[in-house]
């Protein structure tokens, strides 16, 4: 609420400061159906173990947007440094809208 009194933007800015909060750019990840997280769990529990040199022989892929139509932007969110990532902080992604491309990527391990 305002109750009618205009305060500016430094001013809210200055007051969030002295609680501690601090301006933080939200992070961007894909954004995922709860299947897929399920699934990307269960992908983790069950290669948690593996060693370096099993992961040595997995071919990775990484795909690269490119927007046709300007930025993205950058988004803020006000919140103690101590709190961790919560859905609040994230603008999620899509993959589709503009160009991309698969670059095809080998991870030398242990250089």
């Amino acid at each position: 609420m305002t109750y009618g009194k205009q305060v500016s933007r430094m001013t809210v800015h200055r007051e969030l400061k002295k609680l501690r909060f601090k301006a933080r750019r939200k992070i961007k990840k894909p954004l995922l159906t709860k299947r897929q997280q399920e699934l990307l769990l269960k992908f983790a529990k069950a290669h948690r173990n593996w060693t370096p040199e099993q992961w040595a022989n997995v071919f990775w892929t990484d795909e690269s947007k490119i927007n046709l139509h300007g930025s993205d932007g950058i988004y803020y969110v006000w919140k103690k440094s101590s709190k961790t990532i919560t859905s609040r902080d994230v603008i999620p992604t899509l993959k589709f809208g503009g160009f991309f491309g698969v670059a095809f990527v080998k991870v030398v391990l242990g250089t």
